[in-house]
Order: structure tokens, then sequence, then C-alpha cells
């Protein structure tokens, strides 16, 4: 049986971003459809779900957050894929300021090749984010007792989170986590991975990123409608 490849669409890159990223792309043998038009990418989006979209911060005719506000409309096919906007370091601190209300992540042409590659793996996994805040707790055991870091969210989705902490964990261990997500009295909580650190140059925070392994309860259910929450309400917002 053979895996069928990840699609990917490239919109409104242009010749230096799409020779720094397509390396990464054919090594990770993905399906890429590079359209120059942002406009016409939009309008695919909406006909075909990709894996993972790819965007330019300075799109020719519309500002990004307009796509992006098109691009997650309900009657989009890819309203819930990874989206990863590729920027100059002068334009990146404007479109951070796009992640959690539609952007997953910002990647800019001074960063290495092997960080890209760590960026389009991370997005290629995980579900699209939302900046949701709240304070949670994680629990893990080491050699020389219990350790307990506390922390704010970044930004949350059903498969994870980037928790803001100056404490750092090293990748694979597990930990025990809880937070609560809602106005309700009962803690969302269960059992996670630690996948990366996050430092400020790169992600915009510095803290670790957090995989869910399994949740207690019904609490991947509450975590859904907490996002679909978020993301309706920062749509409005920019409209």
């Amino acid at each position: 049986m053979t895996n069928t490849p990840s699609t990917v669409l490239l919109a409104g890159i242009g010749r230096g971003p799409f020779e720094a990223i397509a390396p990464v792309l054919e090594r990770r043998h993905l399906t890429v459809i590079h359209l120059e038009s942002p406009e016409d990418a939009i309008a695919l989006a909406f006909e075909k779900k990709f894996d993972l979209l790819i965007f330019d911060a300075e799109p020719s005719h519309r500002t990004l957050a307009d796509l992006v506000r098109a691009l997650r409309g309900e009657s989009s096919a890819s309203s819930r894929s990874s989206l990863l906007v590729v920027a100059e370091s002068r334009t990146a601190e404007a479109a951070r300021e796009l992640v959690g209300q539609g952007v997953n992540r910002v990647v800019t042409l001074d960063e290495s090749e092997e960080a890209i590659e760590q960026h389009v793996a991370d997005l290629l996994d995980v579900a699209p984010r939302a900046a949701v805040r709240f304070t949670a707790r994680l629990t893990t055991v080491l050699d020389d007792g219990t350790l307990e870091i506390v922390g704010r969210t970044a930004n949350v989705s059903v498969t994870g989170m980037l928790l803001q902490t100056t404490t750092s964990l090293n990748p694979g261990q597990q930990v025990d986590f809880e937070f609560l997500a809602d106005n309700g009295d009962e803690m969302v909580s269960g059992r996670a991975e630690i996948v990366r650190c996050a430092v400020a140059d790169r992600g915009g925070v510095n803290g670790i990123g957090i995989r869910f392994l399994d949740f207690d309860g019904n609490g991947r259910q509450r975590i859904e409608a907490v996002l679909n929450d978020a993301l309706v309400s920062s749509l409005a917002e920019s409209a």
C-alpha cells in the first residue's frame, strides 16, 4: 500500500522565496501547486482541500488579512488547512499579528533551510491553532522528584498547544496537563508529549510545544468548542 503525498498550495511566492522553500518541499516528496496570483489560489482552495497552504506576506492586490479571512470562510474546502506565511524580516512582525487569527506560522527568508523544513513538518502534522490564552499546568516525574510548570498558552489546537514559559523540557518527555478552557468549573486534563522548544526569534514567544496524547473525559470536545468560538470571534472582529 502506498501513501498519498500531502498536497501543498503556494500562492504569490516570488522567485527568491520559492527557491528557499522548493528544496524542502522536494525532500518531503510533496505534491505542490504553485500559483502566482493569490486570488486564483483562494479560488482553488475553495474547491479543493490542501494539507498545507503557503502564502506570501505581501500579496499584490489585497491585504494578507483579507486573503486569510476569505480562506477561512465556511464555504472554503481548505478552511481548516494549515497556513504558513513567508515574510521578509521587515514584514514578519505584521504577519505574526495574524497568528491565531487564521495564520498558523510565519517563516522569514533569513531562517536556515533546516528551520524552514521544521516549520513545514510541524504544520503538516498539526491542526490549525487559535490564539486562545489561559493558564495551564504541566506535571512530570523526574529522577529527583516531580516538576510542576505553570504558564500561559500562546495558541491552542485540538492536537496541542504552545505554552509560554521559561522552563524547558526535552522533546519526547511526557507530561500530565490541566487547564480551565471555558466558563465551566471542570478542568480539561490528560496526557501530552513535549515536541519542541520555542524561542522568540523563531516562533514569537519563549516556551514549549506540546502534543496532546489523550484527554480525560470530554476534554477534546470542550477544546473543539472553545476553538470554534475563538475562530468565529476573530473573523468577526477583523471583518
